[in-house]
């Protein structure tokens, strides 16, 4: 349990960082720390409105010969065009980041990073 009313002492605390670091004790995460620590936050994440339209009009390509190629500019430009919706520009840089963190096939190409989606 974490108790709340008790008053910490950071010397102490610095100190026995301190201490472990300098006997070897790791203290930054490593990518296997990191993909438990995405899983057990994913049921806290919030699903943005432009994620759940995103859903709504594409899904992920499961073969290599089906669907298309996309960047996340004409991802954005055919859900602005199915939802007759001025979708604000603003939030390219935000929904690409968003298409990342679903996992969905990407690679980068000379139109820049481009992912493998189907229409629905």
């Amino acid at each position: 349990p974490i108790y709340t009313n008790v008053t910490i002492n950071y010397k102490q605390l610095y100190a026995q960082a301190m201490d472990a670091i300098y006997k070897g004790e790791r203290y930054w995460l490593n990518d296997e720390d990191e993909a438990i620590l995405k899983e057990t936050n994913r049921d806290f994440e919030q699903i943005s409105p432009l994620e759940q339209l995103f859903h709504c009009y594409f899904r992920v390509a499961e073969e290599e010969r089906e669907g298309e190629w996309l960047t996340a500019m004409e991802i954005f430009n055919y859900l602005q065009q199915k939802t007759r919706d001025k979708l604000s520009v603003s939030k390219i840089g935000h929904f690409g980041r968003s298409l990342k963190k679903l996992d969905i096939p990407c690679k980068k190409s000379n139109r820049g990073t481009v992912y493998h989606l189907v229409r629905l």
